[in-house]
Order: C-alpha cells, then structure tokens, then sequence
C-alpha cells in the first residue's frame, strides 16, 4: 500500500483543462450582426435621450419664462411619465418597445412645438411643451436601462450597459453645448435625434417583454413574427 502511495505521488499531474477563450465584450458585439444593430441603435437612442434631458434640464428658461418657473415646471413635468413608465412598459398592448417610442417622439414633437410658440410669442405654452419634452425624456432615459439590459446575452450585459452608458454621458456633456453655441436652434437639435432613435427602435429592435434572455449569443437564433418583412427577419433574436 505503500508503494503503490509512492507511485501516485511521482505519477505525473493531469493538466488542467485550457480555459474556454472569449472574446472581449464590445467585440463580440461588433462580430454578430444582430447584437451590432442592437448597440448602435440602443447608443442613438441612450444619446438623444440624455442629450434632450440635460439640455432641457442645465437650460431649463430655453423657450422663455424666469428660470425659477421654467425649473418648477420642468420638475413637476417629470413625475407623471415616471409613473406611467411602470405601468405602461409591462402592459401586454404596449411593451417595452413601443413605449420607449412614444417617450421619445412625445419629447421630440413638445420641443418642436415649444419653439413654434415661442415664436408666435406664447412664452408660457412654449415653457410648458418643453417641461412636457423634458418629463418624456426623463422617463425615456429610465425605460433604456431596462430594454437594454433585455435586449443582451447576459456574459455581454455588463459590456454593453457600460458602453451604452458611456454614449449617454457625451450627449450630457455636448448637452450645454448645444445650448449655449446654437441657441436659437437647439431644440430641434435635441428634438431630430429624439425623433430619428425612435424610428430606428421602432424598424429594427424587438419587443423584449416576456421573452427569455439568452446566456450567450450563441444561443440566440432568428425568429419571425407572422407580421413581419424579411429584413426584421435578419434583427430579431430570441432564444428558444
């Protein structure tokens, strides 16, 4: 018994197995097409949100009115979306997908307005449809965090929240900006990109409610909804 101790002891060690090689987080999501749509739009829609927000937010008085009232109203404006958001992103006719949209067209659409009242020299009205912008904006930017962290495999969730998160911030900081150096136009420059990054959610991502997230993106395949063209066709993953 001994020797047979011995013998083991000098028997060489079995090697370890290799561990398993992946890819960075942001190149796996480069590589596969369906994630790369998912993260360019997701970054147009996480900017323009934050973009818009901000904007109005530092630059509260941008359509008239003392600051003090343009802030108070944009501060009051952001309690009804928020609690709509709740509500209106697990409703089964609505989702995540269609009420990002409609935040983020909503915002679009009030500035535009804002600015066509302020030039008609209906100061209060114009305040009033850029806090309504604001609020929808601000409830927007909450419903990305969600939809995003659904529309990813989980080993590249973290990846891609983080760098979603990053495009958030540029459009926070180009926010004043914009404000500052193109004042008579700025809100149609947080509006445009509002109104485009809801038309692209709306053509190319899918609606993530109640679908299982997939672990990797190896597990993800392509689906078809019986309403749906061939090129939605190439976008939409789910696992199965």
């Amino acid at each position: 018994a001994l020797a047979d101790l011995k013998d083991e002891e000098k028997a060489p060690a079995s090697p370890l197995p290799a561990p398993a090689k992946h890819d960075s987080a942001l190149l796996a999501l480069v590589r596969k097409p369906v994630l790369s749509v998912r993260l360019a739009v997701m970054c147009a829609a996480w900017f323009s949100a934050a973009l818009g927000y901000y904007g109005l937010t530092i630059h509260s008085n941008i359509l008239g009115g003392s600051i003090y009232q343009a802030s108070l109203y944009g501060g009051l404006a952001e309690i009804p979306p928020k609690f709509a958001l709740y509500f209106m992103i697990g409703h089964p006719a609505l989702g995540r997908r269609l009420t990002i949209t409609m935040l983020l067209l909503l915002g679009g659409i009030s500035c535009i307005l804002g600015l066509a009242l302020k030039s008609t020299h209906w100061d209060q009205a114009a305040v009033l449809a850029g806090a309504v912008g604001r609020g929808s904006w601000g409830a927007a930017f909450g419903g990305v965090y969600l939809y995003a962290t659904e529309l990813f495999p989980t080993r590249l969730r973290s990846g891609a929240l983080g760098f979603l998160s990053s495009t958030a911030r540029v459009g926070s900081m180009i926010a004043p900006v914009v404000a500052d150096y193109a004042a008579s136009t700025s809100m149609l420059a947080f509006s445009v990109p509002n109104i485009l990054a809801a038309g692209l959610i709306t053509l190319t991502l899918p609606e993530t409610r109640e679908v299982a997230m997939p672990d990797d993106a190896e597990d993800m395949r392509p689906t078809k909804r019986p309403s749906s063209g061939d090129f939605e066709e190439l976008l939409l993953y789910k696992t199965s």
